[in-house]
């Protein structure tokens, strides 16, 4: 039984910290203007799919 109870804690724990570290450089946003100062790209950001991007260099 408590072999199980440490099982699930740990099993929460990593599940948590995984859905955290998927999460990090999500920032919402519904415009372009949103992303200002969110992010430092050299070109201006832009929003892309609900999420603040830095567009590629080429």
């Amino acid at each position: 039984m408590d072999e199980s109870l440490k099982f699930v804690y740990t099993m929460i724990l990593f599940l948590s910290l995984f859905f955290v570290a998927m999460n990090v450089k999500s920032l919402d946003c519904h415009s372009d203007h949103e992303c200002y100062n969110q992010l430092s790209c050299i070109i201006e950001e832009i929003c892309l799919d609900g999420s603040c991007h830095c567009p590629p260099i080429l």
